[in-house]
This record gives C-alpha cells, sequence and structure tokens, in this order.
C-alpha cells in the first residue's frame, strides 16, 4: 500500500473520530450565569484581585440549570472513550493477525527455527505490554481524578494540574 493512501486513510479515522465531538464545541461557551459562577472560582483558585480582568470559557461534567443543563458529559465518555476503543481495536487486531500468521505457518509445517518463534512470542507479549502499560498509568490516574471529582472531592489546584494531565490523555495515547 504507497504511503499516501495509507497516510489518508490513517487521517480518515481521526477525522471519523472527530466529527461526534463538534457536536459539543457549544457547550464550551457557557452562558452568562454559569460564567459568572466559572469567574468566581477562577478569582477564588488563583487569588486574583476584582480589578483584574477574567474570561472564562468552561463547563460541568452534570447538568446545571445555571448553564442551560449543558454537561460536559458526552464528550468526556463518548469523545475519550472513543479514542481508547479505536486504539485498542487496532492493537488487538494486529496480535491476532501475528498469532493467526504464526498458527497457519505452524499448521502448514513450515519449517522455522527455534530462535524465530521465540522473537515472534516475545513480540507479541511486547505488543500487549506496550498497550496494556499506558493504560494502566495513564487510565487508573486519569480515573481517581475523575471518580475523585464525580465524588465531590474538593481538588484546589492540583485539580488544574491534573485536568490538562485529562486532557492529554487521548494525544499520549
Amino acid at each position: 500500500m504507497p504511503t499516501r493512501e495509507l497516510l489518508s486513510r490513517i487521517y480518515l479515522v481521526c477525522f471519523a473520530i472527530m466529527i461526534p465531538l463538534f457536536a459539543t464545541v457549544k457547550d464550551i461557551l457557557p452562558l452568562p450565569a454559569f460564567s459568572a459562577l466559572l469567574e468566581t472560582t477562577v478569582r477564588e483558585m488563583y487569588l486574583l484581585s476584582v480589578e483584574e480582568r477574567v474570561l472564562v470559557y468552561g463547563g460541568s461534567l452534570f447538568p446545571r440549570p445555571a448553564n442551560g443543563n449543558r454537561s460536559f458529559a458526552y464528550y468526556t465518555f463518548f469523545g475519550i472513550g472513543l479514542t481508547f476503543v479505536v486504539s485498542y481495536v487496532i492493537v488487538l487486531f494486529c496480535v491476532s493477525r501475528i498469532l493467526r500468521t504464526m498458527k497457519v505457518q505452524t499448521a502448514n509445517s513450515v519449517t522455522r527455527s527455534l530462535r524465530n518463534l521465540t522473537m515472534q512470542r516475545r513480540f507479541v507479549s511486547m505488543l500487549m505490554l506496550e498497550a496494556t502499560v499506558p493504560f494502566f498509568f495513564l487510565g487508573v490516574a486519569v480515573g481517581v481524578f475523575t471518580l475523585a471529582g464525580l465524588a465531590g472531592v474538593e481538588l484546589g489546584l492540583y485539580a488544574l494540574i491534573m485536568s490538562v494531565s485529562v486532557a492529554a490523555v487521548p494525544p499520549v495515547k
């Protein structure tokens, strides 16, 4: 397959994943009542004075009447979840194809050296390890942060640092 065609397919898959997220763009712009609430929160968190101008964009995970019952739940669970699902489907597809090829070659009595078979098995195990380690290091950290927010635990200034990590998970994956 030519490189241009391969890259086109990859970008088309990425674009197809992004299309449903465009529906959530309107949720980023808060209503005036909710914007005032966000502004107060930002002023308290950063210890800003009344004279300093603050422009805040944001939303909430759960619907709030002050924001017209808008929420980021759709984006969070559908958008980020979809990137996780697609990446793991690709990895599992690759692993299954490698295992199937090894099985067919073994069934057809293809002579292979023991070293070659060992290297293929190690490659498959390394591919699976490569796919699962980021899930545990990134996914568990994001899960703890998300569950703390859902449980109503006040995280303070550290929540900002973690929220950047949450936003960076799909690109890191």
